[in-house]
């Protein structure tokens, strides 16, 4: 993606997708941090069928990450 790449991960014990922001997109400058909270807040709005389900962030320390459902390729 633009401003991170997502990966496998494990949340409370389940499988997940777990965008994380590029290092460099976050050292380069303090609006691509708030691009990536700001994607991760307008993600936790939507509840759709179409939608990955949004369940969580990691914002406290770098990398920054997007915690969501993961969606198995059909």
């Amino acid at each position: 993606g633009h401003f991170g790449q997502v990966a496998r991960g494990e949340f409370r014990g389940k499988p997940v997708a777990v965008k994380i922001l590029h290092e460099s997109s976050a050292a380069q400058n303090a609006q691509a941090r708030k691009n990536f909270i700001n994607e991760a807040l307008l993600l936790q709005q939507y509840k759709h069928k179409n939608i990955v389900k949004f369940l969580g962030i990691a914002a406290i320390r770098d990398p920054l990450m997007i915690i969501m459902e993961l969606i198995e390729r059909m």
